[in-house]
């Protein structure tokens, strides 16, 4: 009840405030506004990390990997360049068994497999089964 008529008290003051200024003379306000440097609209340019350039690059030409494999990249970077090229469409049968070495893929994650058969998931799946295996989606 207290906070109610709190309420009131105030939509009465802000009533009587804005009669005030309406019955005050008319008397002609100047707003002077400038902009601040550097805080425009648009956000502050950030130069990619060095991951995000190696990644990009690895998705763009991943076909030059399937031979050599990945070697020794770290499981979430492989994660992470597994989902890039699902989300570009470019994971193919290929290119899967790069991510599923034996013993050594700790994450596996799929998002968008839609140019793999249901033998390509069975046999990645039997290569990446093991004690090392934590995530797969």
């Amino acid at each position: 009840v207290d906070l109610y008529e709190k309420g009131d008290e105030a939509k009465r003051k802000r009533k009587e405030k804005e009669e005030s200024i309406n019955k005050a003379p008319s008397t002609k306000r100047v707003l002077s506004w400038k902009p601040t440097p550097g805080r425009g609209g648009r956000p502050e340019r950030v130069a990619p990390s060095l991951v995000d350039i190696c990644i990009d690059f690895l998705q763009a030409n991943i076909e030059s990997c399937v031979g050599g494999g990945l070697g020794d990249v770290d499981p979430e970077l492989k994660a992470r360049l597994c989902g890039e090229l699902c989300s570009r469409r470019k994971l193919t049968s290929e290119i899967l068994p790069m991510f599923t070495e034996e013993g050594d893929t700790a994450v596996l994650d799929l998002p968008d497999c839609s140019f793999l058969s249901e033998a390509d998931l069975s046999a990645a799946v039997g290569r990446i089964k093991g004690p090392v295996l934590e995530r797969v989606r």
